[in-house]
């Protein structure tokens, strides 16, 4: 036991014979293991009567401030996460110097033992644990804080649910990223898993992560690394400057879509990647359903002679370590072995990877396989889509697009109705849907072919409403032609219908790059709020706060008014192309869901008006003493901030419209923005004011053509 060899003098002396040591309120009851930042214990909470995991600060870092103050404050963030896929954090403390974390004792293992090639795990099964490692990501993420070292060592299965749990949020902190690359577990991350950015020592944020968990997803269906290397300096290049062999190529039988999205994980840059782990869960979801509908579109019918026997043949699967005789099964039994196996050669995608179906040759007069007829594009000329009847006629990039439209039978006697001349056909049709932007052809897009079969086809005369969805990621924003092919089973074209959508860019959420940041806290800027029934000044306040009143007059209302100095950084001669509003939370507001509305406030009132002095700020002496429901309308923002997470992510809310565009474009001068809050509730929204923390102040963040 590792107690025995080692000493761990910061612990207290024991008080019983099955104790290491103590740590405050914490019975030391064996070493678990060593993280980058500290050890790992079993312990007993004296208190609760609860054994725990204790994770403890080792001297090294604890003997720095900033790194044990940043250990605790980030400690203290994931206790806020109450997730299934997160551990749970019972406490955060320190105790004469030593940081430490309670955490829950799990029950299991790790994912090490199926990343190594111990187990062989299905690709259903994958992909579900990449869904739930996505969830407890998101979580993380949603309050600011980056794993940074995701690894198949750091997600745990656990016993008896098989729920995923992801670990060591709190030992991935460090004050020098060069530590990671000579030490496991440290912050930069585990060499093999690491990102372009951790490797070159550069700024982190969600999407490395995400880096990983592609690392992660590589391996488990590849059954190695992306990259390999005999030294360290030679991985690192590696993963900076080459490109992976694609997954799909390493195991041919990888879903090209799951492939695809690994390979999107994997990208150099971060903006490359799917952006969140939100989005990567929704197209997870997605993506299997459309692999798993393929795969049963894939499946062939395979009779047997009922007479038939199959003396001694086995089927074999070492994933679930079983060989079983087959002599005496009934023929039905055999039979679906025998389609599996049929399915595997026809090319139909097995979902269950790691399995192989053996068994001995049959004589060919033994089995007949049941052929069914082509289905001739000429057999399917009745039928005619038509008529979008609903669709995203503009939509967000990275968001699934949907499309509703009219397949018509027009078929005016039975012996040309599709439905007769391909009875015998399990898929008598498909719907395949293409892409095209002005001035370049046309590209498949990311959805699988829609299959129909004789029940999917209207009568003679009638018309069904057929649905089709596919996925944006990765599309650049534009104006598009989505057009719908009907198709025989072999793409033999039928007709085809098409409609015109719109992919706007993702400005809530996107990186805002290549935009200038002008915040409050610059030049002739300025922000404060206004209460109404009152003369109170209310400028110069470290946050500002925003209040919807009541009926009863219990609650007043509050405005912000923001003024940005906009020629101070955007060059006159330059057009701007895009706009985004930009504030941050402040700590002590609603905890809950809030409604802010931005308008336009009068060119002339805008440079004159004060936080405090001379022209300063009340409810009498600003445009709210009138309303300002009649000021021109630049945009809205819902706010949801129940656990109060976007308090510690700056520039988390975002407002922008062609009408917040054109403002700031016609502007000669500064700019004045009064937010209204349109919701209800007890308590104020607030947001940072340059007083509070200029960095978080409010921005204009400008975007200027080239």
């Amino acid at each position: 036991m590792v107690a025995d060899t080692e000493s761990f003098d910061y612990l207290e002396p024991p008080r019983a014979s099955d104790e290491i040591g103590r740590l405050g309120p914490y019975r030391i009851l064996s070493a678990l293991g060593r993280g980058g930042m500290g050890q790992v214990f079993r312990a007993e909470d004296t208190r609760l009567e609860r054994i725990v995991a204790l994770k403890v600060m080792n001297k090294k870092f604890s003997a720095t401030p900033h790194s044990r103050n940043r250990f605790i404050h980030e400690a203290r963030a994931l206790a806020a996460i109450k997730h299934d896929n997160v551990v749970t954090v019972y406490e955060v403390g320190e105790h004469s110097g030593t940081p430490f974390m309670a955490m829950e004792l799990l029950k299991g293992h790790s994912l090490e033992s199926i990343s190594r090639g111990e187990q062989r795990w299905s690709y259903p099964k994958i992909i579900n644990c990449a869904i739930e490692i996505s969830r407890g990501l998101s979580a993380a993420h949603a309050r600011g804080i980056v794993h940074r070292d995701i690894k198949p060592a750091n997600i745990w299965i656990e016993e008896p649910t098989g729920r995923i749990k992801i670990l060591d949020f709190g030992l991935a902190l460090a004050n020098s990223p060069g530590d990671a690359y000579f030490q496991r577990g440290a912050v930069v991350g585990t060499p093999g898993y690491i990102s372009p950015e951790q490797s070159q020592c550069e700024p982190m944020d969600d999407r490395t992560d995400l880096y990983s968990l592609g690392v992660v997803l590589y391996e488990l269906f590849c059954g190695r690394l992306p990259f390999t290397a005999k030294t360290l300096p030679e991985l690192l290049i590696k993963i900076i400057a080459h490109s992976p062999q694609r997954p799909d190529q390493v195991n041919p039988q990888l879903p090209k879509p799951y492939a695809d999205i690994i390979v999107s994980l994997l990208s150099k840059e971060p903006r490359g990647r799917i952006r969140s782990a939100a989005v990567l869960e929704t197209l997870l979801r997605s993506t299997q359903e459309m692999v798993e509908n393929e795969s049963h579109a894939a499946m062939q019918i395979v009779t047997l002679n009922p007479t038939t026997t199959l003396a001694k043949a086995t089927i074999s699967n070492p994933k679930f370590g079983s060989t079983k005789r087959l002599s005496n099964q009934p023929v039905w039994y055999v039979g679906t072995a025998i389609s599996v196996a049929m399915v595997l050669l026809g090319g139909g995608w097995w979902l269950f990877s790691g399995g192989k179906i053996v068994s001995k040759p049959l004589p060919a007069q033994n089995v007949a396989v049941a052929k069914t007829p082509d289905v001739m594009a000429a057999s399917l000329e009745p039928l005619q889509l038509s008529d979008v009847l609903a669709g995203s006629l503009s939509i967000v990039e990275g968001q699934q697009a949907r499309f509703r439209m009219q397949l018509t039978n027009t078929a005016n006697t039975r012996g040309v109705d599709p439905r007769v001349a391909n009875a015998e056909a399990k898929v008598v049709a498909q719907i395949r849907t293409f892409l095209k932007q002005s001035g370049k052809p046309k590209q498949a897009a990311s959805a699988f072919p829609k299959k129909l079969s004789i029940n999917a086809l209207p009568a003679p005369g009638r018309s069904n409403a057929v649905d089709i969805a596919f996925e944006t990621l990765g599309l650049p924003p534009g104006k598009y032609q989505a057009i719908f092919e009907l198709q025989s089973p072999k793409g033999g074209k039928v007709s085809e219908v098409s409609a015109l959508f719109t992919i706007e860019e993702n400005l809530a959420s996107n990186d805002l790059l290549g935009f200038e940041l002008i915040r409050t806290s610059e030049g002739n800027g300025a922000d404060a709020f206004v209460k109404s029934g009152t003369k109170e000044v209310l400028g110069g306040k470290p946050y500002l706060a925003t209040q919807h009143g009541d009926s009863k007059g219990k609650q007043a209302d509050q405005h912000l008014y923001l003024r940005f100095d906009v020629n101070t950084r955007v060059d006159p001669a330059r057009e701007i192309d895009r706009v985004v509003l930009v504030l941050s939370l402040a700590a002590g507001g609603l905890r809950g869901n809030s409604t802010i509305n931005a308008h336009e406030v009068p060119r002339d009132f805008s440079a004159r008006w004060k936080e405090v002095g001379d022209h300063h700020l009340t409810w009498e002496t600003s445009p709210s003493v009138g309303g300002v429901e009649s000021l021109p309308f630049l945009g809205q923002v819902e706010i949801a901030n129940a656990g109060g997470s976007l308090e510690s992510v700056d520039d988390a809310i975002r407002i922008y419209s062609a009408a917040l565009d054109d403002y700031v474009r016609q502007s000669d001068g500064p700019v004045t923005i009064v937010l209204v809050r349109k919701s209800s509730g007890a308590l104020e929204t607030r947001f940072k004011s340059r007083e509070g923390n200029a960095a978080g102040s409010p921005a204009l963040a400008i975007r200027t053509k080239q």
